[in-house]
């Protein structure tokens, strides 16, 4: 049977060993945080910039809007516009066909 002394020495090693890890593992923890601070700040940046292209995408969205309501107008516009010469056209046959029987019926 080990001696009070052999026993104590044995504790004592044992805690050396175990305050060893413990150390060990508090420069592990302590290096996850630092990681961990540097994801944290990775990702604020990260967010920074999608906000940033967020806010771009809003201003070119506005921008197709805008340009597609001036379509439409041009569109409407040039309808318009053909729809009065075809019109015109049309009144220009009319008047050519009116004219055309009179001649034939002259000569």
């Amino acid at each position: 049977m080990p001696t009070q002394e052999e026993k104590i020495t044995v504790l004592e090693e044992n805690i050396t060993i175990l305050l060893g890890i413990a150390s060990g593992q508090e420069r592990d923890i302590k290096s996850i945080q630092v990681g961990v601070m540097s994801l944290d700040r990775r990702f604020d940046a990260l967010e920074g910039r999608l906000y940033g292209m967020d806010h771009r995408l809003s201003t070119l969205e506005r921008r197709f809007d805008a340009l597609e309501g001036r379509f439409d107008t041009l569109d409407k516009s040039v309808n318009s516009r053909f729809e009065a010469q075809d019109k015109k056209l049309d009144q220009i046959l009319l008047l050519l066909n009116t004219l055309t029987p009179k001649q034939d019926q002259g000569t």
